[in-house]
């Protein structure tokens, strides 16, 4: 929704599905793959202007990028389906707040774990300040 500029939309879902993601810790505390969900909304809500977070305070939406960070390494060290996923997300949100090695230490052990994808490979030599592969390049 995001992406598609429908921003209040979006932040509705996010709540939404903090709430879905805490109603499962509540019953499951060791359900882990329910903070991805809570990480990126707090990822996401800590990286709006400081304007649009203050205006959301008023409405009990609140977000902290490094909480998010941590809550999306949550289900990285103990996650059972979203692993993958949050791997992915963690290691942009490194590349993004220029924690380089930990952007390089998630996008190395994605390429080892999935070999097939050049993907992977692509994102790690670019966190590693290397070429492209000529197979990736348009």
């Amino acid at each position: 929704m995001m992406l598609m500029k429908h921003h209040i939309e979006a932040l509705k879902r996010l709540k939404e599905g903090n709430e879905h993601a805490k109603a499962l810790l509540a019953e499951e505390p060791d359900a882990n793959d329910a903070y991805v969900a809570l990480g990126t909304a707090n990822y996401v809500i800590g990286s709006l202007s400081g304007g649009t977070r203050f205006f959301l305070k008023f409405g009990g939406i609140h977000g902290d990028k490094k909480l998010g960070m941590e809550q999306i390494g949550k289900t990285i060290e103990g996650g059972r389906y979203l692993q993958p996923f949050a791997k992915i997300l963690l290691a942009l949100a490194a590349r993004r707040e220029k924690q380089d090695p930990l952007a390089q230490k998630l996008l190395r052990e994605l390429s080892e774990e999935f070999p097939e994808s050049p993907l992977y490979a692509a994102e790690y030599a670019k966190a590693m300040g290397r070429p492209i592969p000529a197979e990736l390049r348009p």
